[in-house]
């Protein structure tokens, strides 16, 4: 009976391990998408935003181009 308890140690151990490391992993998705989201969303908000300035007949309206880092 010592080799049923063992293995149901094994098995509780590596279910857990694998619940730490869905729960962690998809942590890290997120925050990953969320910066993506923020790094495509700044610079698309910048051009709408000269874009109605430009409908609004303000045609001085720049956008300054810069690399994200």
């Amino acid at each position: 009976m010592q080799s049923a308890a063992a293995a149901s140690t094994t098995y509780t151990s590596a279910r857990n391990w694998i619940v730490l490391l869905l729960v962690g992993n998809l942590a890290i998705g997120i925050a990953l998408a969320m910066r993506l989201s923020r790094i495509v969303s700044r610079p698309m908000n910048q051009a709408v935003r000269v874009a109605t300035r430009v409908v609004q007949g303000d045609l001085t309206a720049r956008i300054e181009a810069t690399l994200a880092r």
